[in-house]
């Protein structure tokens, strides 16, 4: 993934970003075993690629704050998280940037 980290810190863990084969079923992945989220990349555009990239981090915020261990419905939640958040990022890129600079802001 060479236009995004090699890496992402989520809660106290860091974890590796990898591209996954084309081929793969799968368009996303997140292990807390071997700290690793895995995005596919080919013949994707870059909103459906951002989508799971959101999807996979939401997984990895699931497993770090222990929600997963109370929520019987986590895919839902994040499917659904990840997809409202995409589309709310996708209309207000103005306010998107904005909320970043408020958020990093020292």
């Amino acid at each position: 993934m060479a236009w995004l980290p090699k890496t992402l810190r989520i809660g106290y863990e860091t974890y590796s970003l990898e591209a996954m084969a084309a081929t793969a079923e799968d368009e996303g992945s997140f292990s807390s075993e071997t700290n690793t989220i895995r995005a596919k990349l080919a013949g994707r555009g870059e909103r459906a690629i951002a989508n799971t990239l959101i999807h996979e981090i939401l997984h990895g915020i699931f497993y770090q704050s222990g929600l997963g261990e109370t929520c019987q419905q986590e895919e839902a939640v994040v499917n659904t998280l990840a997809n409202g958040l995409s589309q709310v990022m996708r209309d207000n890129p103005e306010a998107m940037r904005r909320i970043l600079q408020m958020a990093t802001k020292k």
